[in-house]
């Protein structure tokens, strides 16, 4: 696989460089600020983890998703902000920011992925079509991000770009919006399949939802805007958009995380919640006993050290439990009276 460089100037780009470095330092401001009001989140992160080899899948999830999504932003800014790149240096270094751009939507991916599991009631036919959706999608993104790179040297600066014409990168803004569209509308689907009459599994119901919903939109909105760009012969651009894109995925992922985590914090040291229900269209309704009475029931609590759930474990039988896992959610453990 062959590759040309090329050297150009701010000129042969219409000018439009500078435009494109105010969004590069928007998002990286923005990206910062974040992290700096998630920085006490973090911190009882790890502090509620029982050992740092043993860490939750939300806790490994949510150190991935902010680290990786720092370092694409510093190795992506670094190369478009620096003035002393020759051909020769940036040839060793154009592919760095491709990659760790696929890496980023690896880890989100994989929030999306146990999210859908979770919401699913950890289906195996869910679980099987994840896996084998999951390896394609990634398989084609490493593929499309990569495949007919070009290096640009721009007055010192190293980006980059595909040729015109030949370019195959927007195809992995295609694949990763189909699988934002299928993970999501799968969870989507079976949150309005449930037709709840508690209050506090309605609240987990919506923040489930909502968070869904907006990932997809805000997500979807800039995946459009490269897939846009990669058409396109403006190298610069096709460079900066994903800076913005970087900073997205990485706020909106990890908000997964910690909404979930703040749900199941408001439910104290419960962890399940169970409630008579009904499937929606599907079964005749289920008549609910007195407030007194459902109360004295005995709740249904799992207990189990292993549990795997990332944020939540909804099953629907004859009632809908709603399963949180302390320990995968990153909360501290019950301590004894």
């Amino acid at each position: 696989m062959s590759h040309h460089i090329t050297e150009r100037d701010t000129a042969t780009f219409g000018g439009s460089t500078a435009v494109e470095y105010y969004v590069r330092v928007a998002s990286m401001s923005i990206a910062f600020y974040d992290y700096i009001l998630t920085l006490p989140i973090e911190y009882r992160f790890y502090r509620s983890q029982p050992h740092i080899l043993r860490m939750s899948q939300a806790c490994i999830l949510f150190i991935l998703i902010r680290y990786i999504s720092i370092v694409a932003m510093f190795v992506s800014n670094y190369g478009a902000f620096a003035t002393s790149f020759t051909m020769e240096s940036c040839r060793r270094y154009y592919y760095v920011s491709p990659i760790f751009k696929v890496l980023q939507t690896m880890v989100s991916q994989a929030i999306l992925g146990f999210r859908t599991f979770n919401i699913s009631g950890r289906d195996k036919r869910v679980r099987n079509f994840l896996v084998v959706y999951y390896a394609i999608a990634v398989t084609f993104e490493w593929f499309l991000n990569l495949y007919r790179r070009t290096p640009e040297v721009v007055n010192g600066s190293c980006i980059s770009g595909t040729p015109s014409g030949s370019s195959s990168s927007w195809i992995f803004y295609l694949v990763a919006i189909c699988y934002d569209l299928v993970t999501l509308g799968i969870s989507t689907v079976r949150l309005f399949q449930y037709e709840t009459h508690f209050s506090r599994f309605n609240q987990l119901t919506r923040v489930l939802l909502y968070d869904g919903l907006i990932f997809f939109v805000a997500l979807t909105a800039v995946n459009v805007l490269n897939l846009i760009l990669y058409q396109g012969t403006n190298v610069v651009a096709q460079s900066t958009a994903p800076s913005l894109g970087y900073a997205v995925i990485w706020i909106m992922s990890q908000r997964i995380l910690i909404h979930l985590r703040v749900a199941a914090e408001k439910d104290g040291n419960s962890r399940s919640i169970t409630i008579l229900t009904r499937r929606a269209g599907r079964e005749r309704d289920v008549e609910l006993p007195s407030r007194s009475q459902f109360e004295s029931q005995k709740s249904q609590v799992d207990r189990r050290a292993n549990d795997r759930a990332l944020d939540v474990r909804i099953t629907v039988q004859q009632t809908v439990t709603a399963d949180y896992s302390i320990e995968e959610l990153g909360l501290p453990p019950d301590k004894e009276t």
